[in-house]
């Protein structure tokens, strides 16, 4: 594959990535509304994936087994991303709005950047640097001008929750967990955060082991697109574009969560949230059209 193939493939894959997690708040809402809960959900949106996950792997020929540092790896992979950042981004829900959470999570691109920065001295050009700013901070536009977003401890938790996510991203780029096998990252991922999620539920007392089947199936539905077709896309995001590259493209995620709430939720969107929304896309566009000019220039200085 070349350069050119390995980019727009990774591209593809983390903006595929990203469209399949925003679905997660239409599944989450009409799992709550046949009786579910948050923590619950969170369980079965990983733990349905096991079974699916591991055919793939067995139909595919590929061994389960990795090796000693990339077990390690992959157990931490899970925990930051399916257990400890959903449970501060949970918590933040607490103390401030729902919108609020979610745009100081999504900041996340900005600290991976600063990340591969300042512990791997990434280097970035200005522009990227730019349209990762302005395609972050336009994030802030979802907000519900009249939502409350004034409570310091929920603003902790929805920080630390990007935080924390951009440790996840930073691990499967620079660990290895990238060369993977995608189904096989997956699993691992979906182990880690069954077992968290179900440790967490149980010690809370806010697990439900009687679930009502409608909801045991809409979690089901958030594990096929998210912990198996998303999460594997992700990965190979990041194997294909890096770290930095990936978490700005997965921006789109917030864009999905909008539109399609807007279809299934009939949730409205305004004029501050459609002005978010083509500011986002802009900026992945802007990124997609300067990189291929600095790619073209430095074809032609090589020449």
């Amino acid at each position: 594959m070349n350069v050119q193939s390995r980019k727009l493939s990774g591209v593809l894959l983390t903006m595929s990535s990203a469209l399949l997690y925003g679905g997660l708040p239409v599944f989450s809402n009409f799992a709550y509304l046949a009786g579910g809960n948050a923590e619950t959900f969170n369980f079965y949106k990983s733990a349905w994936a096991l079974p699916v996950l591991l055919a793939l792997v067995l139909i595919r020929r590929q061994s389960l087994r990795l090796s000693g540092k990339l077990f390690g790896w992959a157990i931490l992979a899970g925990f930051l991303a399916k257990g400890i950042v959903s449970l501060f981004l949970f918590l933040s829900y607490n103390y401030i709005s729902g919108g609020a959470a979610t745009t100081l999570h999504f900041m996340y691109p900005l600290f991976v950047a600063l990340f591969g920065r300042v512990l791997f001295k990434n280097k970035m050009p200005f522009y990227k640097w730019a349209t990762l700013l302005l395609a972050t901070l336009s994030v802030a536009l979802f907000i519900d001008a009249d939502a409350g977003v004034g409570n310091i401890r929920g603003i902790f938790y929805a920080v630390l929750s990007g935080v924390l996510y951009a440790g996840y991203i930073m691990v499967v780029d620079k660990s290895g967990l990238s060369e993977v096998d995608p189904f096989v990252f997956a699993f691992y991922l979906a182990a880690s955060g069954s077992v968290f999620s179900l440790v967490y539920g149980c010690v809370s007392g806010t697990f439900l082991f009687d679930l009502p089947v409608k909801a045991g199936l809409y979690g089901a539905g958030a594990a096929i697109a998210t912990s198996v077709i998303a999460a594997a896309c992700f990965q190979r995001g990041i194997r294909y574009l890096g770290g930095i590259s990936a978490s700005f493209f997965s921006l789109l995620e917030p864009v999905a969560s909008c539109l399609l709430g807007a279809v299934f939720l009939r949730e409205g969107i305004g004029g501050r949230m459609a002005a978010g929304i083509l500011l986002i896309l802009g900026s992945e566009v802007m990124m997609l059209w300067l990189d291929g000019k600095r790619e073209k220039r430095k074809a032609e200085v090589g020449m």
